[in-house]
């Protein structure tokens, strides 16, 4: 077991403000409860799943940080020590670099490839998918943290995942950041702009009426469900289950 009061403890650490510290109380939390932080679950989510080895089920907020601490986790190797998992945990950045390259290389070409052509590294193509999720309206960062080393993770941005997946062009999965609302009429036509300055148009339906959605700025909120439109001309929309999670403000 990791002791999560030394400073030097290997960690990943995915900060909830652009100005992050760990100073202030330690509370330990469990995979429901990040769901709460739907951008940051998300990361963790596929950090857990890309290094099931090496990581323990302990998640920690720490001041305005999220960490996830570096272990053998019970799938381990009986024989992994926890230098073993300090050295499997620099390989993956490593990794996680050399596949961001990958993806950033394709999204320059004049006819993209879908990105299960040019990816070496499936597995860390989604954790670089969930971390791009998070620089959407404001600085994101993340890093992999020990008393030798600070290693930034790669965050590529949405628009660098350009591939020929239909899915780039027409369809988008995912949690967005909502950093805008723009008001339509008595009868809907509102609008949602998501980071990145994308404008999705909401339907006429009961929960998207104006009373249910003219509060959404006050809080930290994402569209979660699936944006959808008919061809790259025309205007995104939602798909039926697509719903929006409101964080209270952290203090």
């Amino acid at each position: 077991m990791i002791n999560t009061n030394d400073a030097d403890a290997t960690r990943f650490e995915f900060p909830l403000t652009e100005k992050s510290n760990r100073t202030g109380q330690r509370l330990l939390l469990g995979k429901a409860d990040i769901k709460e932080l739907p951008v940051i679950a998300k990361c963790v989510l596929a950090l857990l799943e890309f290094l099931p080895n090496v990581l323990e089920p302990t998640i920690s907020l720490e001041g305005s940080c999220i960490l996830v601490y570096v272990a053998p986790s019970l799938s381990a190797p009986a024989n992994m020590t926890a230098n073993d998992a300090h050295a499997t945990c620099i390989d993956a950045v490593d990794t996680l670099t050399m596949t961001a390259t990958e993806i950033m290389h394709n999204s320059e070409r004049a006819k993209p490839l879908p990105l299960n052509a040019v990816v070496t590294h499936k597995n860390a193509s989604s954790l670089l998918r969930a971390l791009a999720s998070g620089d959407e309206g404001r600085q994101f960062s993340a890093k992999l943290k020990s008393f030798c080393a600070e290693i930034p993770l790669p965050i590529l941005t949405p628009a660098e995942f350009t591939s020929a997946d239909p899915e780039t062009n027409q369809r988008k999965t995912g949690t967005f950041r909502v950093v805008g609302l723009i008001r339509g009429d008595q009868g809907g036509g509102h609008q949602f702009v998501l980071g990145g300055g994308l404008r999705v148009n909401l339907p006429g339906t009961s929960r998207w009426k104006w009373t249910e959605i003219h509060d959404v700025l006050d809080y930290e909120a994402h569209m979660v469900g699936t944006l959808i439109r008919e061809s790259a001309s025309d205007a995104w929309s939602i798909s039926d289950d697509t719903h929006i999670q409101r964080q209270p403000p952290l203090l």
